[in-house]
């Protein structure tokens, strides 16, 4: 990701042997895509996040959060999401936390 531009992130839910997940996000109540680093994360659900297939999340970020991250720094994803079992219990499922590189950007303002 370079750092100022508005980034969409997408993420493809997967098996652990790398097919496509049979999870249908659709059915989710509520999604959450959280990028961190340290003590502020961004957090984005709603209309911020669209989904394809059911397994493919699109996530977006403003320029103005894209430019509130530091280059060269710890820099971390996740997705949350929460859904009804069987039993109509509510519960909460999550990928790994994935570690992406935030690129340098010489323009610093927001345009």
């Amino acid at each position: 990701m370079i750092r100022g531009t508005t980034p969409t992130f997408t993420l493809k839910l997967k098996n652990k042997d790398g097919t496509p997940s049979e999870i249908n996000l659709n059915e989710a109540n509520n999604i959450y895509f959280t990028i961190s680093q340290g003590q502020k994360p961004i957090v984005k659900s709603g209309e911020d996040i669209e989904i394809e297939n059911g397994n493919t999340v699109l996530v977006f970020l403003t320029q103005k959060e894209s430019l509130s991250l530091k280059e060269k720094q710890k820099t971390e994803i996740q997705l949350n999401w929460t859904y009804n079992d069987a039993d109509g219990r509510t519960r909460r499922a999550a990928t790994k936390v994935r570690e992406i590189e935030l690129d340098k950007q010489l323009y610093k303002e927001e345009i």
